[in-house]
């Protein structure tokens, strides 16, 4: 694609069976004009291929069987490769089924015609379930590869995590502590990055929310998200913790998952996406892409969904990459949710500006972004008005329920008329009402009937001012 996403051009190989997962998988590398793409098969517990194709003529050019020799080896996971002074290294995991069940974490060591030098066992691993994955980035400075995994632990039904630090020559240097309480929802693996200066690991592990993490406020803990957006950095030098950088909702109905985390070659932003779950959300959009920025002092300077939907056909459901264009600006990869069939999901790209919005383009609040591209359902509201924080009382609401209105920011003016507009997750406006300003502090109207439920924005425009609120209808 080029920078105005508009489709160059696409190619594909000329085999089938071809498995490659929807989960972001780090699985190619780039050598000059050449591509390499690590690839499994549908009917194979096993295969791996390496296939390489030009970006000049867009064409195959060859193809590399990977012969592992571990017989005993009754299922392979390997999905994430880097390169390294013109040498190929990948990293995965080699299921052997039995009681317990055991799997061997290895590195391959290949050069660029396919020949293999060596292949070296990392790590070994008990009981853990079937699957279990390495997928992250594979980050690497002066020729130490650093990765984290993610399995199951059936005895203990929770996801561990670990980060590896590991010498080109196949050597564990350190393990981090065990994060056992990550959460892999929606089979979405942890991430790395490295901080500005490669001095510390910025690790995604989305791990559940401690109560240590609310002062051991139990009644706190009970009432804040599962598991908040957690960024973990350990020393690059021996893997222990520095410190937790958390964002943390006032709700238990969200959930976060981060696929991707990179660092920003600008400021040294720690820049994140992902998946937002809003269980008490609209039923057809209760999962929604997710997008964020972190100063290195670990201000979150904003998350938002991005609440896209093509009608009934199609809602964006993620993000699974993330990346800064030359200008600072992020370009995202995601996946979308097909409503109406069952037929195949496409993928979708985004570009948005630095600070997580499309001046002139978007409707963007505190933490929701919807992009005014075409085919897309958005409000009409113009960007060029400055929108101020409003209070709605009670929230969540019920359908017909009577509702206030409040406004704790100064120089609301006191009297006029107010066009009031309720907006649906997709843009769509459902309801306008009309209010007759008055000199109180608040104003009493109701939401509109036969409201499904879902998140809404509540928009009130006057005296040329623009207040906005987002709300949640139960029922």
């Amino acid at each position: 694609m080029d920078g105005e996403g508009n489709l160059v051009d696409s190619f594909f190989y000329e085999t089938n069976g071809l498995f490659v997962k929807a989960l972001p998988a780090n699985n190619y590398i780039i050598k000059g004009d050449l591509i390499y793409q690590l690839l499994s098969y549908r009917d194979s517990s096993k295969a791996h291929d390496i296939y390489v194709s030009t970006r000049l003529d867009r064409d195959s050019v060859t193809m590399f069987p990977i012969d592992f020799q571990r017989p005993e080896w009754d299922h392979i996971w390997l999905s994430s490769m880097t390169l390294y002074q013109d040498t190929i290294y990948m990293f995965g995991l080699g299921y052997i089924h039995g009681d317990p069940t055991q799997h061997d974490m290895f590195m391959i060591k290949m050069d660029l015609q396919g020949n293999m030098i060596w292949l070296k066992d990392l790590d070994h691993f008990e009981r853990y379930d079937f699957n279990h994955y390495i997928m992250s980035n594979i980050l690497e400075k002066d020729g130490y590869f650093y990765f984290t995994n993610i399995g199951n632990d059936p005895v203990t039904d929770h996801h561990n995590s670990r980060v590896y630090k590991v010498s080109s020559e196949g050597e564990v240097v350190w393990r981090s502590a065990m994060e056992n309480e990550a959460v892999f929802f929606r089979s979405v693996p942890p991430d790395i990055a490295f901080t500005a200066d490669s001095s510390a690991i910025v690790w995604m592990n989305n791990r559940i929310l401690y109560l240590e993490d609310v002062d051991n406020d139990y009644e706190v803990w009970q009432n804040k998200s599962y598991n908040p957006i957690s960024l973990t950095l350990l020393d690059t030098a021996d893997g222990s913790f520095i410190e937790d950088y958390l964002h943390i909702k006032d709700s238990i109905y969200n959930k976060f998952a981060i696929l991707n985390v990179i660092t920003s070659r600008f400021n040294g932003d720690y820049i994140f996406a992902g998946l937002w779950e809003n269980l008490n959300g609209d039923i057809n959009q209760w999962v929604n892409p997710l997008i964020g920025r972190v100063n290195p002092s670990g201000e979150f300077k904003w998350v938002r969904l991005v609440a896209d939907r093509w009608g009934d056909e199609f809602a964006a459901e993620s993000f699974t990459s993330v990346e800064e264009a030359h200008n600072g600006d992020l370009v995202l990869v995601g996946n979308l949710n097909r409503l109406a069939s069952t037929d195949p999901e496409p993928a979708w790209v985004m570009r948005i500006g630095p600070e997580g919005c499309v001046p002139g383009h978007t409707y963007c609040t505190e933490d929701t972004l919807i992009i005014n591209h075409p085919n897309i359902m958005v409000t009409s509201a113009t960007p060029q008005l400055q929108r101020q924080k409003l209070e709605v009382y009670p929230n969540p609401l019920s359908s017909g329920q009577t509702v206030y209105l409040g406004f704790p920011e100064a120089g609301f003016p006191l009297r006029g008329i107010a066009d009031v507009r309720w907006i649906n997750a997709a843009g769509q406006p459902v309801a306008e009402q009309r209010l007759t300003l008055v000199e109180r502090a608040g104003y009493r109207t109701r939401v509109p009937p036969k409201v499904p439920p879902g998140m809404y924005f509540v928009e009130m425009r006057v005296g040329g001012e623009q207040y906005v609120a987002r709300v949640v209808v139960e029922r």
